[in-house]
This record gives structure tokens, C-alpha cells and sequence, in this order.
């Protein structure tokens, strides 16, 4: 016997709501607002981090290479829109778009997948992963590499500056 082509199974096992709805083609996230947040659901709504990093390092190295999001787009037959939101780790990148990336950007698949945490799972966020990702990031670490010992130890002392008034407000 088949079950009704709208039920609804809750799947919360630590996952938020995890409503799915058992429909004719078997399994797949609810189309409709979750019925205990009504609205989408801030669990299944909320990046995995993951794809966050998986995002972050494809931008990275397209930055590093010198393309734009429009030169990666053209190269898998996809829409710039789709790099952004791929960049931000908001949709996720199937398997055989991200070995397209692997090509194009010339390293192995592998190298978008961050180490994670065996035990917890956590990914680990390097700070100097996130100032490759962005070419602002990209060009003070270029022009960091080029200064002397004294001139580094000076630009680390404004940053600083910069730095302490943003946490004391953010606190």
C-alpha cells in the first residue's frame, strides 16, 4: 500500500523541522512554508559551511587567476547570478559543475573541500582563506609581501588601530 501523496514526514532529529514531503517522486524538501515556522525554514534556509567554503575558495582562486565571475560562468554554461550565489555557498555546486571548476581553474576537485573537524564535523575558517577570496584581500597581501620588516610591523600597527574601535563597538 502507498502512502497519500502529501504526507508529511518530520525528519527533526537535531536538524530543525527537516519536513519532507513524500510526494509521487519519492523523497524531496517540502515546496511549501514549514508548518511550525511558517515561513521557510531558518534551519534548511541557512548556508552549510561547507558550501560556504567550497565558495569561498572557488572565488579565491578565479580572483587569483585573474577572472571575472562572468569569464567562470561562460566556462561551465552557467549564468554569472549562479557564481555569485555559488561564491556565497547559497546554492550549492553539483558534482560535475564543480569538476568543470576543477578544470578550468586548473587544480584537482579536491582542493575546494576544506578539513574538517573528524570529531565535530566544524570547517575551519583561516583568516588568510578569507583575504584570498576577495581581490582587496588579494592586493594587500601583495603589497604586504613587498614592504621591508619595519614597513610590515607598521602596516600591522594601523590595522590594528583600525581593528580595536570595530570590536569595542561590535562588543
Amino acid at each position: 500500500m502507498s502512502p497519500p501523496d502529501d504526507t508529511r514526514i518530520d525528519l527533526a532529529a537535531g536538524m530543525g523541522c527537516g519536513l519532507l514531503i513524500l510526494g509521487g517522486r519519492g523523497l524531496r524538501p517540502g515546496r511549501r512554508p514549514c508548518p511550525l515556522h511558517r515561513k521557510a525554514c531558518p534551519v534548511t534556509s541557512t548556508p552549510d559551511p561547507i558550501d560556504v567554503e567550497v565558495g569561498r575558495r572557488l572565488a579565491a582562486r578565479r580572483i587569483a587567476l585573474g577572472y571575472n565571475q562572468s569569464d567562470l560562468a561562460r566556462s561551465v554554461g552557467k549564468t554569472f547570478q549562479q557564481i555569485q550565489k555559488y561564491e556565497k555557498g547559497t546554492n550549492r555546486v553539483s558534482a560535475s559543475v564543480l569538476f568543470r571548476f576543477a578544470r578550468f581553474l586548473g587544480v584537482p576537485p579536491a582542493w575546494f573541500f576544506p578539513e574538517a573537524d573528524a570529531e565535530t564535523g566544524d570547517v575551519p575558517t583561516r583568516p588568510a582563506d578569507i583575504l584570498a577570496s576577495t581581490r582587496q584581500g588579494q592586493e594587500l597581501a601583495r603589497i604586504y609581501t613587498g614592504l621591508d620588516d619595519d614597513r610590515r610591523a607598521a602596516l600591522l600597527r594601523v590595522a590594528q588601530a583600525i581593528e580595536t574601535p570595530s570590536l569595542a563597538r561590535a562588543a
